[in-house]
């Protein structure tokens, strides 16, 4: 709906994990709006791609309560962000006056207290208003930083940080990164990045660094990105707290933008929870930008000796990358095999050892093997040839003929297989006498 206030009119729009939209709105400047179930203000809504109401969203009881309320009770939720490790969970921003400023758990049909006449009362929340209590929030007496961009990181450069949650703060310019409880359900334990004046946005960027924005709103705004050491074999056992510096990082991954970088500083020691794999994969012919191409099924082999470990249909996210936990894997070298139908297998080798969050530079997967013999040829010319100008849903459309995800069968295709033929790839590891988990 337009929005008539100058002030609160905050917030952001994403869509979720079940493909549905969530939009955050500030209450405009009228604390009122955020308790008033007919009006949009101060709420997080939650609509269908083409702007009809989803028939699961959560019931308001009210009189007059719009259908697409999510949540209620929110000052000016700046950002939010979904949780990868648990699908549907949303973390957000929240500014307050001389008060609440806030990280809050979402939960569909909820209620998160701001009202007319505020109390301050984050430390001990009135439930008549205020059902799920903040997960972090500032006291008074040291308040506003005025939180606004917030993210989970999933890239790949700093794998210490992966999966941990950050926030900018617009006042007093932080960055900060937050410890979650093993049930992610609660913060504890926060540590400020140094070397960073973050103010706005955060983002997962494609090259698999931290982005972030410094000033904007008033003024213009610097984009940054802090990077680390790339894709390394293996993680450190016990990681250091990264830093940001001011460091200027080596021409093959400088950009136009001011650039920080990691820095292993001491603050605080952690241990994997978990042993986890985490990957990334570039599929030739789909954009590097993140984009639903990229999400595809791989394989991941792992050999020793005569133990051998398949994981299949791992599926990819929007920027190419992956996570899969290994339960009950010994200490030792593997070789490792990743394959994605219609693609070569790239294959390499991996020291696990103790507990792990190790990490596999696996590149470009090359593509045209649509028959999944670990070639490219004649075979995989034809399935192409078969399907030419056909997409989904015609009569005779083999989807082993669309290798660029668009769902058809074009010259764009072609191009690709034939920039392949006669290429091969790494077979399987082999069948283990003792079978696969």
């Amino acid at each position: 709906s337009p929005q008539q206030s100058g002030q609160h009119n905050g917030g952001n729009l994403a869509f979720g994990p079940d493909g549905k939209l969530y939009i955050s709105i500030g209450d405009g400047g009228e604390a009122v709006n955020s308790q008033d179930v007919t009006v949009t203000n101060g709420k997080m809504h939650r609509i269908n791609a083409d702007g009809t109401i989803p028939g699961d969203n959560p019931v308001f009881t009210q009189t007059g309560a719009l259908p697409s309320l999510f949540a209620m009770g929110l000052r000016n939720s700046f950002d939010f962000t979904f949780d990868p490790l648990n699908p549907g969970r949303i973390f957000a921003s929240e500014n307050g006056p001389g008060c609440d400023d806030e990280v809050n758990r979402i939960v569909g049909g909820y209620n998160y207290g701001w009202r007319d006449n505020y109390p301050c009362d984050d430390a001990s929340p009135d439930h008549e208003y205020n059902t799920i209590p903040p997960m972090w929030y500032i006291p008074t007496s040291t308040c506003c930083e005025a939180p606004t961009g917030i993210v989970v990181y999933t890239g790949y450069q700093i794998p210490q940080w992966r999966n941990e949650l950050f926030m900018a703060t617009f006042n007093t310019r932080k960055l900060h990164h937050f410890f979650l409880d093993p049930s992610r359900t609660a913060i504890t334990g926060a540590n400020i990045v140094q070397g960073t004046e973050a103010t706005l946005a955060l983002e997962n960027g494609p090259d698999g660094a931290l982005w972030y924005i410094e000033a904007g709103g008033y003024n213009p705004g610097i984009l940054h990105r802090i990077v680390g050491p790339g894709l390394p074999s293996a993680t450190p056992t016990a990681s250091a707290t990264p830093t940001a510096s001011s460091t200027p990082v080596p021409p093959a991954t400088a950009t136009a933008t001011g650039t920080a970088t990691y820095t292993q500083t001491p603050a605080s020691t952690s241990t994997p929870s978990s042993n986890l794999i985490m990957g990334h994969v570039f599929w030739e012919g789909r954009s590097s930008q993140p984009s639903p191409r990229q999400q595809w099924p791989i394989t991941l082999t792992l050999k020793s000796g005569l133990n051998e470990i398949d994981y299949p249909q791992q599926m990819t996210d929007a920027m190419g990358q992956f996570t899969v936990t290994l339960d009950g894997v010994p200490s030792g070298t593997y070789t490792w095999r990743v394959k994605g139908p219609r693609y070569l297998a790239s294959m390499g080798s991996i020291t696990l050892s103790g507990s792990f969050a190790a990490v596999l530079d696996i590149g470009m997967l090359r593509v045209g093997d649509c028959n999944d013999d670990d070639v490219v040829n004649v075979r995989d010319f034809n399935i192409v040839k078969g399907s030419f100008g056909l997409s989904v849903g015609q009569s005779g459309y083999d989807p082993r003929a669309d290798l660029d995800g668009d769902q058809r069968s074009n010259a764009t295709d072609f191009a690709l297989l034939r920039r392949n033929l006669g290429v091969g790839g790494p077979g399987p590891i082999g069948p283990s006498p003792h079978g696969n988990q």
